[in-house]
């Protein structure tokens, strides 16, 4: 075992035998093989000189491609800067800079950076910020920062920054919190908290996260796997249409997605939408998933193959219209539809298809213009379509000055007729009517009329 000077002459490689002396200051004796190149020198302590000026570049392999001997001894030599591949060795200074490849080691030394790759190592330095590509390693610190793409790795810090554009890790811990500024995330088992931060629209994440995800900008992007817990989306402005997808499973609550948003995933807690901007042309959340929870929407939303459990309520607060249904969406929940403009006045607000078994109503900015009913179904105007096997009901206080000349079109399974007495006597909803006075003859004599 020998310890070696590191003073840089003529150039600061690593391979350069003349860099190393047997005695600070630059003095002693020279090295006949460089420092950890082969296993005669394993065990050699490596140390900087007091008047060293340029740290060492490693220019050469260091330690065992094939594993065949193992390095024992340590490096304590800052801002060491690597331009080729290290097998093994541990690396106490501060400010190593990999631009080669790291295949193994032990790296304790803070402010870790490079723009090379990592396959495998050990890294406890705190204060990291590095542009590597990252496809193993363990990690262990309070910070880093990567701008690399990370493929892997065994991650336990505390706050983890990564900007790169793909990052995958197969397991974060509940104590991390990550925040994520890159376009593909994949995480299969994810505890810690999650910050969504990517710089640019369009970006994919999945996995299965049980901690908590938040938004700290307006972003378009996609949300796969499944959220164990609420999700939260206020901090998107409404006053443009987002394409966002949350396509994934989402067994906790999700508040106030953004207008633009396509809800294509399972959702098993309440659902909440923001208001579209009055004066834009952008439509509400579009719905197409199944939804066990709850819908709170505030109108022009967008309907296609959902199938809702719970309830339904639009609320378009007197600024927008909605279209509730599609022809392939299932309502089993109670649906309302109030605070909408009239449909005389603007879009209006209607019920135009669907299936729906719970009870369905619209309040008198509204109508229903279709769909298939088999619970009660009431409009505050009129009904110009539908397929009616429940009670029914149309109009109100206001109903003739809001729809003048309300009217009842549609399939009604529950109105029976008789004739009887001169009369058309209708029966709707358990109330008898009279629909029609048959004209009265008047027999004069018994000639004639």
């Amino acid at each position: 075992m020998a310890t070696w000077y590191f003073q840089d002459g003529a150039n600061s490689m690593w391979s350069n035998l003349s860099n190393w002396f047997d005695q600070d200051g630059g003095v002693g004796n020279n090295p006949t093989v460089a420092p950890w190149t082969d296993a005669s020198t394993a065990a050699d302590i490596l140390v900087q000189s007091s008047l060293m000026t340029n740290p060492p570049t490693i220019d050469v392999e260091i330690g065992s491609s094939d594993s065949s001997w193992a390095i024992t001894g340590t490096c304590d030599i800052g801002a060491i800067n690597a331009y080729n591949t290290i097998y093994d060795g541990t690396y106490t200074g501060d400010h190593f800079w990999n631009n080669g490849t790291i295949d193994g080691g032990t790296f304790t030394g803070g402010d870790f950076s490079g723009d090379g790759t990592i396959n495998g190592g050990t890294f406890t330095g705190d204060t990291s910020s590095d542009g590597n590509n990252i496809n193993g390693g363990t990690f262990t610190s309070s910070s880093r920062l990567v701008f690399g793409n990370i493929n892997g790795g065994t991650w336990d810090v505390t706050t983890l920054y990564a900007y790169g554009s793909d990052c995958s890790i197969n397991y974060l811990p509940s104590t991390t919190t990550v925040t994520f500024g890159s376009n593909s995330i994949n995480v299969p088992t994810c505890y810690a908290t999650v910050i969504l931060n990517p710089q640019y629209n369009g970006f994919d994440m999945s996995g299965e996260f049980f901690g908590l995800v938040t938004f700290t900008s307006g972003i378009s992007g996609t949300l796969r796997g499944t959220y164990h817990q609420d999700l939260d989306m206020s901090s998107f402005p409404n006053d443009r249409s987002w394409n966002f997808r949350l396509s994934g499973i989402f067994l906790g609550r999700v508040f106030s997605t953004p207008p633009g948003s396509s809800l294509s995933g399972t959702f098993y807690g309440d659902v909440t939408s923001q208001s579209p901007n009055y004066n834009s042309n952008d439509n509400g959340p579009g719905y197409f998933g199944t939804f066990y929870g709850n819908i709170r929407e505030n109108g022009r939303s967008v309907w296609g193959g959902a199938t809702v459990y719970g309830s339904v309520i639009s609320d378009c607060q007197f600024t927008n219209s909605d279209r509730i249904g599609s022809s392939d969406s299932i309502f089993y929940g109670p649906v309302q539809v109030w605070g909408c403009p009239p449909p005389l006045y603007y879009a209006g607000s209607w019920i135009d298809s669907g299936t729906y078994y719970g009870p369905v109503w619209i309040d008198v900015c509204g109508c229903i213009a279709g769909g298939t009913f088999y619970g009660s179904a009431v409009s505050g105007s009129y009904i110009s379509g539908g397929d009616f096997y429940g009670s029914l009901g149309w109009g109100g206080p206001d109903f003739v000055y809001q729809v003048q000349g309300g009217f009842l079109s549609g399939t009604v399974h529950n109105i029976t007729s008789t004739v009887a007495d001169g009369k058309v006597t209708t029966s709707f909803n358990g109330v008898t009517y009279i629909s029609k006075q048959l004209t009265q003859l008047d027999i004069i004599g018994t000639g004639g009329l």
